[in-house]
């Protein structure tokens, strides 16, 4: 369906002289097919690739400062880079946001472990101190009775 779709933009551009239309037409087959793939990554995002996409992202960026950059104003020009940036960059964000959370849960396992470590030692630490003070109180009770 979609190759049907982009094949018939191309007609009606060709009989209508009109490139935005054909324009929209294949802007909405792209859109159409990125929303599954935007749904898979919200489900599962570990099946995406946080560096491909960041490359891929890093690219659309600079597709918009170029037109930025550019002479051209015209509303075809600006759409496909403005529509690149919304789709990818929707598609990044909750790749970033689940690749924040396995950081947090990360952090979360460390300062646990450093925790039950802290109370390790400082149970040693305390252990240690009474045998000392056992220690030292034998000596004091053995010179008593010496004495």
């Amino acid at each position: 369906i979609s190759l049907a779709v982009c094949f018939a933009s191309l007609l009606i551009w060709w009989y209508t002289g009109n490139p935005l239309i054909a324009l929209f037409m294949n802007l909405s087959v792209y859109i159409s097919g990125y929303i599954p793939t935007i749904a898979k990554s919200i489900k599962n995002p570990k099946t995406e690739s946080l560096s491909a996409w960041t490359l891929f992202f890093i690219g659309v960026i600079l597709n918009l400062a170029t037109v930025i950059i550019g002479n051209d104003t015209g509303f075809a020009v600006w759409l496909y880079p403005i529509v690149l940036v919304a789709t990818v960059g929707t598609l990044y964000y909750f790749l970033i946001r689940d690749a924040g959370k396995g950081r947090k849960n990360k952090l979360k396992k460390v300062n646990k472990n450093q925790v039950n470590q802290n109370q390790v030692n400082q149970n040693q630490v305390n252990k240690n101190q009474v045998n000392k003070n056992q220690v030292n109180q034998n000596k004091v009770n053995k010179k008593l009775v010496n004495n």
